[in-house]
């Protein structure tokens, strides 16, 4: 972003996962990014000034709120910041306003404007979804088609669902209005078309069926997804990618 405005930045992520050397001396650059852990130490450290800080801007916060620590280190910069600058602006982005953003918002951001994208603004119509049984895609895939892949339903126990969900840590999560807000509308951002592809089944052991969930999304958001009618088919997933005005 600042390689041709002179602007300079640093990465803050725990030490190992960059090459940051842990013993560098004061931080002077105009942007800091990283998670809440690593600023809040290097803020007790003094690698920068906080009255220095002019913005204070969280990302994802409805994701990054619900995350073990991530909260409570939020607070602690927050407060830091204010003790030493009244005068930093702080910002959250959120694809959601849940009531952890609401109560996080409340507590640390006192008379704090509120700006919501409408309903109708949000970024869903331009990604045309398409939905199909995730069982037989599976077992398509897995046994047709060759490809190594897993899937998961009540007729595994626990430990092998756990098991399978901590191998597959980014696994499918059940539709539901807000995930698949934020899931899908990445697809949709500034102004470009997408596709998405949703995998659907019945889970036996709690009865949850996708393809209801589904339904109620469409109600929800006032949208139509097809479903491809062969998705082993390059021809049917063509046409889908085309309808989506990808092709």
């Amino acid at each position: 972003m600042g390689k041709h405005t002179q602007i300079t930045s640093i990465c803050a992520v725990p030490t190992g996962k960059t090459c940051l050397s842990s013993d560098r001396g004061p931080i002077r650059d105009q942007i800091v990014v990283g998670t809440p852990g690593t600023i809040k130490k290097w803020m007790s450290k003094n690698r920068f000034n906080a009255r220095n800080v002019k913005m204070l801007v969280f990302d994802e916060a409805d994701h990054m709120l619900a995350e073990d620590g991530f909260k409570d280190d939020s607070e602690r910069i927050v407060k830091t910041l204010r003790s030493s600058c009244a005068l930093c602006q702080v910002l959250l982005f959120s694809a959601t306003f849940n009531d952890t953003v609401k109560n996080f918002v409340s507590k640390m951001i006192k008379d704090g404007n509120q700006m919501f994208v409408k309903k109708e603004e949000l970024s869903l119509e331009s990604v045309k979804q398409f939905k199909r049984s995730a069982r037989l895609l599976h077992q398509a895939l897995d046994s047709e088609g060759g490809w190594k892949c897993t899937n998961i339903h009540g007729d595994y126990d626990t430990a092998k669902r756990d098991e399978i969900v901590k191998e597959f840590k980014d696994g499918l999560t059940k539709p539901h209005n807000e995930v698949y807000l934020h899931r899908c509308g990445r697809a949709g951002r500034f102004g470009r078309k997408g596709a998405v592809l949703n995998l659907l089944c019945t889970d036996p052991a709690t009865g949850i069926d996708s393809i209801m969930l589904m339904e109620k999304i469409e109600r929800h958001f006032g949208i139509h997804v097809s479903q491809v009618p062969d998705y082993q088919s390059d021809e049917d997933i063509s046409a889908a990618l085309k309808e989506a005005g990808l092709l």
